[in-house]
């Protein structure tokens, strides 16, 4: 299951995942572009189902899972995509705005990670990958909230170039067999960062790239962390 997947990096992997042999539950808010998503992956041979929630309603996430698990008769992989981010000078960004950009990129993270996890430990495996950002080690005006959030999601799950040890997801899910790991994109070409110029230079983070990365090039990073032979990662 991938969470807001209807289109974009979370689509991206979602055509990857199938194309390697997975039945795909495509989580997306509007239920004609999650049916569209799906669509266009069986027109490809693949296997693809809607799931359309709101990935911050919290009491109910159980329940979901439950009845994507009892549909399909197993959950072996969590990518947790759903994010949005507000663009703000700081005085002028509300709390309220900010509480939803972090109970949507961080709290969720965390409810969906708990939820399907019950079904992971009783199966005896599983895949829990979040989806970062070049922003949990970085900042850029204009987008706090953004930043909290994805560093929040960061001192719970590292990557492991940063030189830290594996943190709280890992440690409260290995022994039952579920795998935590972080994917951490930069600017990727996608509706989400349709502001960014093709040409701009990416100078205040790590990755140094010329233009936003296709989004073709991070589904070998999906494969590889879905695959039980990564379960010796903790971070990616």
């Amino acid at each position: 299951m991938i969470t807001g997947a209807g289109r974009g990096i979370g689509f991206a992997f979602a055509r990857a995942l199938a194309a390697a042999g997975a039945h795909v539950v495509i989580n997306d808010l509007d239920s004609a572009i999650a049916e569209t998503a799906c669509q266009t992956i069986r027109d490809a041979g693949g296997k693809a189902s809607p799931a359309v929630f709101d990935v911050t309603d919290f009491d109910n996430l159980d329940a979901i899972v439950d009845t994507i698990v009892a549909d399909l008769g197993r959950l072996d992989i969590l990518m947790n995509n759903a994010g949005i981010l507000i663009r703000a000078p700081i005085e002028d960004h509300a709390m309220p705005d900010f509480n939803r950009v972090i109970n949507i990129n961080l709290n969720a993270v965390y409810a969906m990670a708990r939820a399907c996890a019950r079904p992971m430990r009783a199966q005896g495996r599983g895949r829990i990958i979040n989806t970062g950002s070049v922003m949990s080690i970085s900042s850029r005006p204009g987008v706090i909230s953004y930043v909290a959030a994805k560093h929040g999601g960061h001192g719970a799950h590292p990557w492991p170039c940063c030189g830290t040890r594996p943190r709280q997801y890992h440690r409260e899910c290995y022994r039952a067999g579920v795998y935590p790991d972080r994917d951490e994109p930069s600017c990727s070409r996608t509706p989400f960062e349709k502001w960014l110029p093709t040409a701009r230079l990416w100078r205040d983070g790590p990755s140094q790239r010329n233009s936003p990365a296709p989004q073709c090039s991070l589904r070998p990073t999906l494969r590889a962390l879905s695959r039980g032979s990564c379960s010796w990662l903790t971070a990616a």
